[in-house]
């Protein structure tokens, strides 16, 4: 009876063990792991001014930039992403690249042709 108790204890201890590892969600590979981001732009064409709306979702290494237009259309980039201090290097899977700076919750992304502020959600 004495071995069933200690042997009962030891399987019940494995057990605990076990759930308690379980139960831990693992932390985020880096800042931007499991992050959603949104920014807009505003631009004026022709006397119209016209807002586009930006979502940026980060799964390290990958992201998706979904941008949609004021027309109702929308484009989809991805590729990946690499972080070196607060600066971010995203790489578009067609070959372009955007560098970031991270401070805090702001993403500011800036391509030769805009600067995009995003803020995390």
């Amino acid at each position: 009876m004495k071995n069933f108790v200690k042997w009962f204890r030891i399987i019940a201890l494995v057990a605990v063990i076990g759930f308690a590892f379980a139960a831990c969600d693992l932390p985020p590979a880096d800042e931007l792991d499991g992050t959603t981001w949104k920014a807009t732009y505003t631009y004026t064409i022709q006397s119209n001014t016209q807002t586009a709306k930006y979502t940026l979702t980060c799964k390290s290494p990958n992201f998706t930039i979904i941008t949609v237009y004021p027309d109702g259309h929308d484009m989809t980039q991805t590729g990946t992403y690499k972080i070196s201090g607060s600066t971010v290097t995203f790489t578009t899977s067609t070959g372009g690249s955007y560098t970031a700076t991270l401070s805090g919750n702001k993403l500011t992304m800036k391509s030769s042709e805009i600067e995009l502020v995003y803020t995390k959600q």
